[in-house]
């Protein structure tokens, strides 16, 4: 592989687009909000999550 990697398109978009290449619509987005806290975790632990 050359040169440095893709910058990921929500990057692009914050940053502006200098090379004026399109941007991927369908590149994978992760999901949105926070993960829910294993059950295993103590009470500080989910604090601390």
């Amino acid at each position: 592989m050359a040169g440095p990697p893709k910058t990921p398109s929500h990057l692009q978009l914050v940053r502006g687009n200098p090379s004026k290449r399109p941007i991927n619509k369908k590149e994978p987005k992760p999901p949105k909000g926070v993960p829910p806290t294993p059950k295993h975790f103590t009470k500080q632990g989910k604090y601390w999550f």
